[in-house]
């Protein structure tokens, strides 16, 4: 047990505590490691735990135990608390020990410092060699004056950011630090209740590097370190000014204007829980942003990869708050990181190219950041394997704590393992309301508190996953809740005759008309506003619309061979199709690439959510739809309105299967 490394100490010792089984997941978050984590931490405890006659025991439905005499378990428990005040750290986190007694007690001997860890003068010396390299790189200096002892001198913000590096590595590590206080961040936990009402739109993961935050900002306040005035601005001041009252009367500390604002930009970068605000004008930088990324991420299929609206959605809400933390250095850890590595390495990669383009609003972007983009990108590509429409039969809700982009990732690998059988949705953890519409929920998280089957699972869905949830599949088949009648069925009916007239008006408008095929885009754009339009006006607002898309990513697509001109105006009153066909066969100018026919979709600027995913079933039939696709290059206009027909009526029965029949 001499060298037993932190978090596999820690490990036993949550299962030597509790006599009880306990989940998998449970222990997950106890140590705040992936559930494939403590499998292979498990898989090194048999030769510790030998000798004292233990072992681990699964019981199914409930989870992990230690198996033996309660006295041998006992044993155990008496020797890792010995093991963990005598056990030196290793070397990384002793020298992060060693800057935390540093920044808590600054002005003390070397001596004083090694007394401290357990170490003799001379190691605290290479130590601190070794360490002043890697806090120059935060603009940080240690300063060792005879008399006055040691300091490290810099940038308070900068000082912070590095406590906060030092805690979620001693996590990941399974150790704890005692800077700043452990008290203090239980007292912030206890403050729950009272900041949910301000807190509770962000991810759990976010939650908790703000925790981080608090603690450490409540630790150096306390010290007498404050941030000092600056000019920065923030979105979220009215939040921030509500947490800073509560942690002003549960800590006595008093928090200057500067404290406020930089907890306001903390709050600017955190995640949001569920999709985020939707895309609106406001947005058209962050647009131009995600389509540069899509670019880099993969050229040969970005033009493709650009209809993918969930995809650019996606990008942009993580954008929103990424940008944020980049230029603030703010660190928030993925913890689907690893599993990302491990399971999409390709991905990963041509991530970090894509992330490459972020590195004009900070200097590095780390690999947690890019992990989390990598979702996004993934899930993408999972969705463009999915060919066709699927039989959904049992409605599944997903629920991932970890953000959007892994809530996108995971159902499309729910999707991917059991395709027709079912209907993969993703929820959200806080909208408890919404649960009661699927048969089934899979989370990362146990969900204690809901009313319907939950299967809990990785957020990579490994086979035991794909195991359990196929055993409920089996059951939930042919044996639904009775009660056709659910809940909001009034409200679904009304949905149901929105989408038929708005597919009753994509169909009866639909037409094929002529255009000039030696026409540069803003000619092209006038062309579609005259020809799509209702009058002169209606006709400069289209055209303007359609150009300014252009001028965020191109709208040619070369690999299908069409120009997608699509957009949102105010200058329809319902969701438009048509095509231009050009004469000649295709249009000559080089930056069309010959596309043989332009696609015109136009959305209302406001448009219900399942109206815009019927339209976005149109554009990904394009890719997914090879006969669909050759009737629009080949200007077969009775053929393509047989396909939108059939696209549409296909559409309106999978929604009547899902939300009516249900």
């Amino acid at each position: 047990m001499k060298d037993l490394p932190p978090r596999l100490r820690n490990l036993l010792t949550i299962l030597a505590t509790d006599p009880e089984p306990q989940g998998v997941g449970q222990v997950a978050d106890k140590l705040r490691v992936s559930r494939r984590t403590v499998f292979r931490e498990l898989a090194k405890a048999g030769t510790v735990l030998e000798p004292y006659g233990l072992e681990v025991g699964s019981r199914p439905g409930k989870g992990v135990r230690l198996e033996g005499p309660t006295q041998a378990r006992d044993k155990l428990l008496d020797d890792l608390d010995t093991l963990e005040e005598s056990n030196p750290a290793d070397k990384r986190e002793r020298q992060d020990r060693l800057v935390l007694a540093v920044l808590a007690n600054p002005g003390q001997k070397l001596a004083t410092y090694a007394d401290r860890l357990k170490v003799s003068a001379p190691t605290i010396s290479h130590d601190l060699s070794e360490v002043e390299p890697r806090l120059a790189e935060r603009g940080l200096q240690v300063l060792r004056r005879a008399g006055t002892g040691l300091a490290i001198h810099g940038d308070e913000t900068a000082i912070r950011r590095l406590v906060i590096t030092l805690l979620f590595r001693a996590r990941e590590n399974g150790a704890t630090l005692p800077y700043p206080h452990p008290d203090i961040l239980l007292d912030i936990l206890d403050l729950n209740d009272e900041l949910d009402p301000l807190l509770g739109w962000m991810t759990p993961h976010s939650r908790d590097a703000l925790n981080a935050y608090l603690a450490v900002m409540v630790q150096r306040v306390m010290d007498g370190h404050t941030l000092g005035p600056g000019d920065a601005t923030t979105e979220n001041r009215a939040a921030a000014e509500g947490v800073a009252a509560l942690m002003e009367e549960a800590f006595n500390i008093s928090l200057s204007a500067a404290e406020r604002t930089w907890l306001g930009i903390e709050l600017d970068g955190c995640r949001p829980a569920g999709a985020g605000p939707k895309r609106n004008e406001t947005d058209t930088p962050l647009v131009a942003l995600a389509a540069e990324m899509i670019d880099r991420f993969d050229p040969a299929r970005a033009a493709v990869l650009k209809l993918d609206e969930l995809l650019v959605d996606g990008l942009v809400t993580h954008l929103r708050t990424a940008l944020v933390r980049i230029r603030n250095h703010i660190e928030l850890r993925d913890p689907m990181r690893d599993d990302i590595e491990n399971t999409y390495p390709d991905v990963m990669n041509r991530s970090r190219r894509a992330c490459s383009v972020l590195k004009r609003y900070g200097d590095t972007v780390g690999e947690d950041e890019i992990s989390l983009f990598a979702a996004h990108f993934g899930a993408s590509l999972l969705r463009l394997g999915e060919k066709g429409l699927r039989q959904r039969t049992v409605r599944v809700g997903i629920i991932c704590v970890h953000g959007i982009g892994s809530s996108y990732l995971l159902a499309s690998r729910v999707r991917r393992e059991f395709g027709s059988r079912l209907l993969a949705e993703v929820s959200w953890h806080h909208d408890r309301e919404n649960w009661r519409n699927y048969d089934l929920l899979v989370s990362a998280t146990p969900l204690p508190e809901a009313d319907r089957p939950v299967v809990v699972v990785s957020p990579m869905l490994d086979q035991a996953d794909i195991e359990r949830i196929e055993s409920v599949l089996a059951a939930q088949t042919g044996a639904r809740e009775p009660g056709g009648t659910g809940p909001g069925f009034v409200d679904t009916l009304a949905t149901l005759a929105v989408l038929a007239d708005a597919a009753r008006g994509l169909v009866e408008n639909f037409r094929v008309e002529a255009a000039p095929g030696d026409r540069e885009f803003w000619e092209l754009a006038a062309t579609a506003g005259r020809l799509f339009g209702g009058g002169d006006e209606a006709a400069r607002a289209i055209a303007a619309a359609l150009q300014e898309r252009e001028a965020v990513a191109s709208q040619v697509v070369p690999e299908l061979g069409v120009v997608l001109l699509h957009c949102r105006t105010g200058s329809v009153c319902q969701p438009l199709f048509g095509c231009l066909r050009p004469d000649g066969g295709a249009f000559s100018r080089p930056e069309f690439h010959n596309a043989a026919m332009a696609v015109v979709l136009l959305a209302p600027s406001s448009l219900p959510r399942e109206v815009a995913e019927m339209m976005g079933a149109i554009s990904s039939a394009l890719v997914e739809h090879p006969t669909f696709l050759a009737a629009v290059r080949t200007s077969d206009g009775p053929a393509i309105r047989a396909g939108l027909e059939a696209l549409l009526g296909e559409f309106l029965f999978q929604f009547s299967l899902q939300k009516v029949k249900g």
